[in-house]
């Protein structure tokens, strides 16, 4: 007599990802002056305006500064000088979709774990036109870029968040970018 063992087994898909980055662990190291927050004077290129990114930086700043237990003002200025945080929009050849780019008080770039007194917010609206992004993924992008002006770190793909990588729809900062910013200013 002979035993009959059947076995069955099932390949269930499975996803895994990395909690978000939280607190802390959500920052670079380096940023503005712990005062600068609550009184940010920005500066804009005439390029945001004609090229029609205007909308989205005044948009994201209002995200930003309207995250509750936070305390961040953003203050126009009409020159550049002197501005902690400038914002620009062109044509460049490069392919990046925007960047922020930090500097030292001695007019040298800051790297993530140092503090700076400046954040330049660029927007490539040739590298977004090639690449077809609507008008709620300018306003990620340039939500994102915004949010490193605020040392905000990059989050692990594929969670909830306005700084992820990549072409995304987000206009408003998610309830994991609110929670960081409010803890830290």
């Amino acid at each position: 007599m002979g035993i009959t063992i059947i076995s069955s087994c099932a390949v269930l898909p499975f996803t895994a990802s990395a909690a978000p980055l939280t607190n802390a662990d959500a920052f670079w190291p380096g940023g503005y002056a712990s005062t600068v927050y609550s009184h940010i004077d920005y500066w804009e290129d005439p390029g945001v305006a004609s090229l029609g990114y205007d909308y989205f930086a005044a948009n994201s700043r209002a995200d930003y500064a309207g995250i509750a237990n936070a305390t961040i003002s953003f203050y126009r200025q009409s020159t550049s000088p002197g501005a902690d945080m400038r914002f620009f929009a062109g044509s460049y050849a490069d392919d990046w979709y925007g960047y922020c780019q930090t500097y030292k008080a001695d007019g040298t770039i800051a790297d993530i774990d140092e503090n700076f007194v400046s954040a330049h917010v660029r927007m490539n609206d040739r590298t977004l036109d090639l690449d077809n992004f609507s008008n709620s993924e300018r306003h990620y992008n340039m939500l994102h870029e915004l949010g490193h002006a605020l040392s905000l770190a990059h989050q692990p793909k594929g969670e909830d968040t306005v700084m992820k990588q990549g072409q995304h729809s987000y206009t408003d900062p998610t309830s994991v970018d609110k929670s960081n910013i409010a803890w830290k200013y």
